[in-house]
């Protein structure tokens, strides 16, 4: 502790020495004291009980209170062991925290965890890739999405579905254009296999603005770029007519105004199995429910439904959609 010494009558200051200097905590701007750091030992317990699945709300509560350390620590172990088969699921149809408990934990950091998933965008594993992208389904993902638009260019298939299926929840916002005119750019690329696989990002994004090129497509000599375009050309307006340019630019002559669910309506009469299932599938997203439709029941009885299904769009749907 400092002292005072006294000579006669003048006092002098002595200055404490370093060994007599209390150990107090720095102080930040405005008064504040930083966050104290983490009990090491308590933290990498929590984060291996996260990694084991065995965790209690104690143990997350930990991680997430020891702010960077905690988010490092279980980055480091991403994306955990995953609870199920990722080929065996929908691409977007689970909550992405139901994948795995590391998963589930780096998601309470909420957008904080950010910028360190986006930095698994470039992993060599496509597991962590795909696990990634899948973590945006539960963030704000618009700032990021022209990044995750680059995954639909993804070696890897089950990467592209999830990252479409990220970006599909934000087609009403000006983000999605701006994150899409690089698949728009992209269907005229040099490269073959870059051309292919904006076809099929076009047609898991439904994008009408591709239909011109890939017209063009069905006109290559390059018979994947043939089936690409094709295949996308029936994912967006749920009609299957070959791959004979002039039968599409015929339909579209005559449906090209009209809202794009009605093409999905249409789809629903489609005497293509795997046309019916689609439109199916893509009404049910909308509207919530199958209104009595069955892929395989008789025509009658599809017809019947399909009436349901133009009521719910005339009375509901128009006004909600209205493309």
């Amino acid at each position: 502790m400092s002292t005072l010494e006294a000579t006669g009558r003048v006092v002098k200051l002595v200055a404490p020495t370093d060994d007599e200097l209390p150990d107090l905590p720095p102080i930040l701007p405005g008064g504040r004291a930083p966050t104290p750091p983490p009990d090491a030992a308590a933290l990498a317990e929590a984060v291996a009980r996260i990694a084991a699945d065995a965790a209690d709300a104690d143990d997350f509560s930990r991680v997430v209170r020891a702010g960077d350390a905690g988010l490092d620590a279980l980055v480091a172990l991403f994306p955990g062991t995953p609870r199920l088969d990722r080929l065996s699921v929908d691409p977007g149809s689970l909550r992405p925290s139901a994948h795995s408990a590391v998963i589930g934990a780096i998601l309470r950091f909420g957008p904080r965890a950010i910028p360190r998933l986006r930095g698994l965008f470039d992993d060599l594993s496509p597991e962590v890739r795909y696990y990634a992208v899948c973590c945006f389904a539960a963030l704000p993902a618009a700032p990021s999405l022209e990044r995750i638009a680059g995954l639909l260019f993804d070696k890897d298939a089950t990467v592209r579905e999830m990252a479409a299926a990220v970006m599909e929840r934000y087609r009403d916002d000006p983000a999605f254009a701006r994150a899409t005119a690089g698949v728009l750019r992209a269907m005229a690329d040099e490269s073959p296999l870059r051309r292919r696989l904006a076809a099929q990002a076009a047609g898991l994004l439904r994008l009408t603005g591709a239909i011109p090129a890939l017209l063009t497509l069905l006109s290559s000599a390059d018979g994947g770029l043939v089936e690409a375009g094709h295949r996308a050309l029936v994912e967006i307006t749920r009609q299957d007519l070959g791959a004979a340019a002039w039968r599409w630019r015929a339909w579209l002559d005559q449906h090209a105004d009209a809202p794009r669910f009605e093409w999905v309506l249409a789809g629903l009469a489609s005497e293509h199995r795997h046309v019916r299932q689609g439109s199916l599938r893509e009404a049910v997203q909308l509207a919530g429910e199958e209104l009595g439709y069955s892929v395989d029941a008789p025509p009658a009885e599809r017809a019947a439904a399909i009436e349901r299904w133009t009521t719910w769009w005339e009375v509901v749907g128009r006004r909600g959609l209205g493309r």
